[in-house]
């Protein structure tokens, strides 16, 4: 199922900086943000920062708010319509080249000017006329655009006509010279799949050009100048040979398939890592989650900024979000939010970790400090019998002698006596 969500106009095609483009994106993706912001989070530096917003602001892409102080402006962006407006404006503000403006040109003010030819005098009338030959094609409906952009109310009458032309079975093609872009005309009521399916793109095609069912054309009396109207032809030799023309080109034309960027494929692991860090899980949670080591996480992501070309993970997501393989946050203010209390929660648990390690180092130091204690007690306790028994001995070996001298002094005359009795 599609998403309503407009997509984000690719701003490189209308000429803007790719520095332009990620800025844009970052801007209608996330709300405003300030300069010091868009570097830290985008990780580039500040002059790209400044130049790509610079950039922004003269094309009408992007606006400061009010300001108090030269860090605190903000910068947000358009919205998708505005922007697209402002770009047409933009892009095409150049002056009409002179030899345009100094060509005669008389008004045909919508007169036949014969057999199977008329004028449309405006732009406005021109399309008129081809809804009312949209209304009643039956076969084929061609053309070839050779704009480089397209103002908004082209996309708005183009819209509701490509979509009439498919529900009816009509067979609808077209050649352009720009990188055919699926969701230009969502927005407008247009469907996606019809670009993918009917659009062509050439390095040049040789004028503007609409052909239905192959019997009428239309296509502008002044190619430079839109605005002064268009021709409209049903002579079969001249459609027949503009028909030819068309169908040399289409021919030679690239399919869309070969000209855009190739699919973006995450596998299942890659999904999965997404999804996780999508749901606010840190890489240590993707890793215990998936089984596998944080390392696995980094390598992951790493070769998902290389395929698509950025350089750190906050580019990493806006891509992704644009791609719209993930899902985009919730707006930069929760975004930063959630991090400021994950911030929080880490500084928290840092300095926990540190009293614990504090505490647990000073127990250790008293435990320590208690078995030396008893140590050197029990050192001194020893040292001390020692000394004690060292010094008692001599006076209890004496003591003792002195005891057991008269005895043994009389034991030796009792047995001198007995000897001499004996003899």
């Amino acid at each position: 199922m599609v998403t309503a969500v407009l997509p984000v106009p690719l701003l490189t095609r209308w000429g803007l900086s790719p520095d332009a483009d990620l800025v844009f994106r970052t801007l209608t993706m996330f709300g405003p943000q300030t300069a010091s912001m868009l570097e830290r989070d985008l990780g580039i530096s500040r002059h790209r920062v400044e130049r790509a917003l610079s950039d922004l602001d003269d094309a009408g892409a992007a606006k400061p708010t009010v300001q108090n102080g030269p860090d605190e402006r903000r910068w947000r962006a358009r919205s998708r319509e505005d922007t697209m407006r402002m770009l047409y404006r933009w892009r095409h503000r150049r002056p009409v080249p002179e030899t345009l403006l100094n060509e005669p040109y008389r008004p045909l003010r919508g007169l036949e000017l014969g057999d199977g030819l008329r004028h449309w005098p405006s732009r406005e009338a021109a399309r008129e006329r081809l809804a009312e030959l949209v209304a009643v094609a039956r076969h084929t409906a061609v053309s070839m655009n050779p704009e480089a952009t397209f103002d908004p109310a082209s996309l708005r009458a183009a819209a509701p006509m490509d979509r009439e032309l498919q529900s009816r079975g009509v067979q609808l093609r077209v050649v352009g010279v720009t990188r055919g872009d699926p969701d230009l005309l969502l927005p407008y009521g247009g469907l996606p799949k019809e670009v993918f399916e009917t659009y062509r793109q050439a390095d040049t095609v040789p004028m503007k050009l609409v052909i239905v069912d192959r019997r009428v054309a239309l296509f502008p009396v002044e190619p430079g100048d839109l605005d002064r109207g268009y021709l409209e032809v049903s002579q079969e030799p001249v459609v027949e040979s503009l028909a030819a023309s068309y169908d040399q080109h289409w021919a030679a034309a690239h399919d869309l398939s070969e000209t855009l960027m190739p699919a973006f494929d995450l596998s299942p692991r890659e999904e999965a890592v997404v999804a996780l860090l999508t749901l606010g899980h840190t890489d240590a949670g993707v890793a215990r989650e998936l089984r596998i080591s944080e390392r696995s996480v980094s390598n992951i992501l790493r070769s998902m900024m290389d395929r698509l070309g950025v350089d750190n993970r906050f580019q990493l997501g806006v891509a992704l979000g644009t791609l719209q393989i993930a899902p985009v946050p919730p707006g930069m203010p929760a975004v930063r939010r959630v991090a400021r209390e994950e911030r929080v929660a880490r500084e928290e648990r840092v300095a926990r970790e540190e009293r614990v390690a504090v505490e647990e180092r000073v127990a250790l130091e008293e435990h320590v400090a208690v078995e030396e204690r008893v140590a050197r007690e029990e050192r001194v306790a020893v040292e001390e019998r020692v000394a004690r028994e060292e010094r008692v001995a001599p006076e209890e070996r004496v003591a003792r002698e002195e005891r057991v001298a008269p005895e043994e002094r009389v034991a030796v005359e009792e047995n001198e006596k007995g000897n001499g009795e004996s003899k």
